[in-house]
């Protein structure tokens, strides 16, 4: 995403990234960059988890989950550079 807005950081130092600023970036990313497809996990405050996706193959589906899920592991564990 070219000119992503950067996320607040709060008063402990540590970046907050909502799910406005996902979603404005998201946006942003569709518009400038033509963003194909999307596949997305959200919980609201009552703790019901919900997914969604646009038309793809579901074997894309699970695959789009998967390589996030790698990313945010290897994110966890400091390997932010790391290609997935």
């Amino acid at each position: 995403m070219s000119e992503k807005k950067e996320p607040s950081a709060e008063a402990g130092g540590e970046t907050t990234v909502t799910p406005t600023f996902l979603v404005e970036n998201l946006q942003s990313a569709i518009e400038e960059e033509g963003i194909e497809s999307v596949a997305y996990v959200a919980r609201t405050k009552d703790g019901l988890v919900t997914s969604g996706w646009t038309d793809m193959l579901y074997t894309e589906v699970i695959g789009l989950f998967e390589l996030g899920k790698l990313q945010a592991v290897k994110e966890m564990h400091g390997d932010e550079e790391s290609p997935v």
